[in-house]
């Protein structure tokens, strides 16, 4: 997974997690693109910033139709500072929300450990 994301092309500015939200919603999690209605959806969103858009509603209609919302907040560095409120916001419960201040470097142990035990809280095969 650590891969994929690292293949993901940024331009380097500009956080519009609201917009995201709403293809979520829209077209990646719309039937006919192969969502079965019948499988909980789980959406993981990374992230260094404070959208620059509103994320309240259109996080609101991902879990009303019963997506569970894990957001993982990365710790940007001393430039810049995570809004933890708008995570909690998105995620619509706390214990949904993971920090990771060690930048992008510390997703693995996240991965490995964090999510891992939340997402399988009795022992599971490799998550």
């Amino acid at each position: 997974m650590l891969d994929a994301l690292a293949k993901i092309p940024y331009n380097g500015f500009g956080t519009k997690t609201g917009k995201a939200l709403v293809h979520l919603n829209d077209v990646i999690l719309a039937e006919e693109n192969g969502n079965r209605p019948d499988a909980v959806d789980i959406i993981f969103l990374i992230t260094d910033g404070r959208s620059q858009d509103g994320v309240r509603d259109e996080a609101i209609q991902l879990r009303a139709r019963g997506a569970a919302i894990y957001v993982i907040g990365v710790e940007p560095g001393i430039e810049a500072e995570l809004y933890r409120e708008q995570l909690y916001e998105i995620a619509g419960n706390p214990q949904n929300v993971f920090i990771v201040e060690e930048g992008f470097a510390g997703l693995s142990d996240l991965f490995r450990e964090g999510i891992q035990q939340r997402m399988c809280p009795q022992p599971c095969e490799d998550f």
